[in-house]
């Protein structure tokens, strides 16, 4: 039967509105849940960025409250859901499972968009797996595979397209959802028993393949600049391979059910139509090989051969990741002749597209992938701290003092003294990384001259990671500043230096107007276990501020213990 022209309009706008909805759902269903947590139940909102102190703060945030052993139990839970889900045949429950395996990837996402920087409290049940030495969510890195070949591809031509292809992953992923939908709609209204036009003529599961594809971009769309709140470093490229692999054993539970609903019909057009995407012959032959070693056919037939064959396919994906992560260096050793020749290459590339206008999170990868490559490429990063653009400035002076570049410090005590205020914070907090005393004298004489209150917080932060003790009166002024984070950074950087000697002004801070500097004061008494601070600690038991009481009984405890 024909569908009339007006009806097909009509389905395809409820199959916009429902992927628009499903999609909009995956965004705000995790925030709300991450508001009732804190709001109703009171999960305190913590700030677990990057660094050593806020390392520390989330260990004894995890230990405190027992995190870890609650997040063993949430992913318990989430795995019982999905095996419920295979086991009684209810896909949507083994779909419900996968979402809640997806959620760190909100996290990396939530890195460039603020209003879901809440989610970082969803990923408890990854925290658990946080302490260990391999890290075990970075098993499932051989996904990135397919975009570094897209990327090194592109990279031939001079196109570093990194913010192109997240979106196109996107825009890809979408249109084949809502297109999948629209045609399944199709299908229903037709009274087709299985829909086979369309796209699905192409894949058997169009809109799984859409999600998919769709969810990959959403993954990799990071600006990388920022940690997230809640974030933990949380990787994401394990949960989202567990997340698609159980998606794919729906996928495969469900042509169980099709098959033993519609007989040789439906095998008819599995025969013809790819399970996800067309492959040349040969190709697809491979990747069914462990399916015909398992099973004997060509496709799982029964609920236990699906799930031993998802499993199979699970674990030899991240097999690859166990090996690539032990093999992973942090950046590119000394080279010499033809390898030589092709960093190079790179680097030219690379400084084509940050003389591109574009805005600084689309620049920022470019300037990354600048510092990939390791200290063969300081002395463009130095070139580039005197490039008219203030992000490239400012970029550029971050990736040298990650490379800890000693050539380095001369021109980033000149961006020190620039107008821009960006870039002049990026090279004070530069020379603490390079942690040379040469540069503690560029940052005390910028400290005298410049009242700009984010840069003098900076300039402590440095001042605390080079741990100069020609800087402790310094800093003893700044506990007077006027900014209350300029106090917290200067009380934290006379904390490094020499924690016993900075006693007396963390019980004065312990009385400071603003919370911020409280709690820090009795989170450095804490880090450092400092005896002599034990009765300011219980006075701050009393304090109005919940993160200062927390930290105080844990400081108490582990100094009674002994710790």
């Amino acid at each position: 039967m024909e569908i009339p022209k007006t009806k097909d309009l009509l389905l395809f706008l409820v199959a916009l509105i429902f992927s628009a909805a499903l999609m909009f759902a995956f965004v705000e269903l995790p925030a709300l849940l991450d508001a009732v947590l804190q709001r109703k139940i009171g999960f305190p909102d913590f700030d677990q960025g990057a660094g050593e102190f806020a390392a520390f703060k989330t260990d004894i945030y995890l230990s405190a409250l027992h995190l870890r052993w609650i997040g063993y139990g949430s992913l318990a839970l989430v795995l019982l859901l999905t095996a419920i889900g295979f086991a009684t045949k209810k896909s949507g429950l083994a779909w419900a499972g996968a979402f809640v395996l997806f959620l760190p990837v909100f996290g990396q996402f939530a890195l460039s968009m603020f209003f879901l920087a809440g989610l970082g409290m969803l990923r408890i049940i990854w925290v658990p797996f946080s302490g260990f030495s391999l890290s075990v969510l970075q098993l499932g890195d051989v996904i990135y595979l397919p975009h570094k070949a897209l990327l090194w591809f592109l990279g031939l031509f001079g196109w570093q397209a990194q913010q192109f292809l997240t979106f196109l992953y996107m825009g890809i992923g979408s249109l084949l959802f809502v297109w999948g939908v629209f045609i399944w709609f199709r299908a229903r209204a037709n009274q087709d028993r299985v829909a086979t036009g369309w796209l699905y003529a192409l894949s058997r599961h169009p809109q799984y393949l859409g999600w998919i594809i769709w969810s990959y971009g959403f993954m990799l769309f990071s600006a990388g600049i920022n940690d997230m709140k809640k974030s933990w470093a949380i990787p994401s490229s394990l949960p989202w391979l567990l997340a698609t692999m159980i998606i794919i054993g729906i996928c495969m539970m469900e042509e169980v059910k099709m098959k033993k609903d519609n007989g040789e019909a439906y095998e008819a057009y599995r025969q013809r139509t790819p399970f996800l995407f067309p492959l040349p012959s040969w190709l697809s032959r491979v990747i069914r090989f462990p399916i015909r070693l398992a099973t004997g056919k060509n496709y799982p037939e029964t609920l236990r051969q699906v799930i031993g064959v998802t499993a199979i396919y699970t674990v030899l994906l991240i097999l690859p990741s166990l090996l690539w992560i032990k093999k992973a260096v942090p950046h590119v050793p000394q080279l010499t002749g033809t390898e030589l020749v092709s960093v190079q290459h790179r680097i030219d590339s690379l400084l084509l597209e940050i003389q591109k206008p574009q805005h600084r999170r689309q620049l920022y990868p470019h300037i990354a992938a600048l510092e990939d490559i390791g200290l063969q490429a300081a002395p463009v990063l130095i070139r580039l701290l005197k490039d008219d653009n203030p992000d490239v400035r400012e970029f550029s002076a971050y990736a040298l003092g990650h490379l800890k570049a000693e050539d380095a410090i001369s021109p980033l005590g000149n961006l020190l003294r620039g107008p821009e205020g960006r870039p002049r914070r990026a090279a004070a907090e530069a020379l603490g990384q390079i942690g040379s005393e040469q540069g503690v004298t560029l940052l005390m004489r910028t400290l005298k001259d410049n009242p700009d209150t984010g840069l003098r917080h900076s300039i402590y932060i440095a001042l605390g990671n080079i741990g100069s003790a020609e800087a402790w009166d310094a800093l003893v002024q700044g506990l007077n500043e006027e900014g209350w984070f300029v106090r917290r950074s200067a009380l934290q950087a006379l904390g490094k230096i020499d924690a016993p000697g900075s006693v007396p002004y963390l019980l004065q801070a312990l009385e400071d107007e603003h919370p911020g500097v409280r709690r820090e004061a009795v989170f450095i008494i804490l880090k450092y276990k400092l005896p002599e601070a034990r009765e300011g600690l219980k006075k701050a038991l009393e304090d109005e501020d919940f993160e200062t009481r927390f930290y105080a009984r844990q400081a108490l405890k582990i100094l009674e213990d002994g710790v």
